[in-house]
């Protein structure tokens, strides 16, 4: 009987804590598999939390030296309509408006870091607003012509589970 209770306590110390230290948070908005699809192969992910109202995931993808990133933060706008005007600069020059992605989508193109383009949507659905974010090297921008249409059809996914 004892060999028993100490079996059960150790099950019970095991699934306690396998989940604590086994644990990897998954995106709301994309998986890693999507994600690597649109860089073009496997991806690292990362899931953070700026407070309680604010999400962000991040999908990195190396090949050699290059490197490309999608990065995709939602976040609940604190107070009314207007505190989504400081989401907006976020595509000051450029911006395309997409039709039929959220409430209101802008896409734009904005600098990356040296070597790399970003192209960017900023959008709202009710009292959320997301970002999503796709860095490419310069060479890999130059061969990818559908960028543009993949990141929209990437914005109307994320702000489509959002309502």
């Amino acid at each position: 009987m004892n060999k028993m209770r100490a079996l059960f306590k150790l099950i019970c110390y095991i699934g306690v804590l396998l989940p604590a230290t086994g644990y990897a948070e998954n995106c709301p908005w994309l998986n890693a598999a999507t994600a690597g699809g649109v860089l073009g192969g496997d991806v690292t992910m990362s899931v953070s939390h700026a407070d309680a109202k604010s999400t962000a995931c991040e999908f990195v993808r190396q090949s050699g030296t290059a490197i490309s990133s999608l990065q995709i933060s939602v976040s609940t706008l604190p107070g009314p309509f207007t505190e989504y005007l400081s989401h907006t600069a976020k595509c000051e020059t450029n911006a395309t408006k997409l039709i039929g992605v959220g409430n209101e989508a802008s896409a734009c193109v904005v600098q990356g870091t040296k070597g790399t383009i970003a192209k960017q949507v900023v959008g709202r659905v009710r009292d959320r607003a997301f970002v999503i974010r796709w860095t490419l090297s310069t060479d890999a921008a130059r061969t990818n012509q559908t960028a543009s249409e993949t990141l929209q059809a990437l914005a109307e996914a994320v702000a489509g589970s959002m309502f």
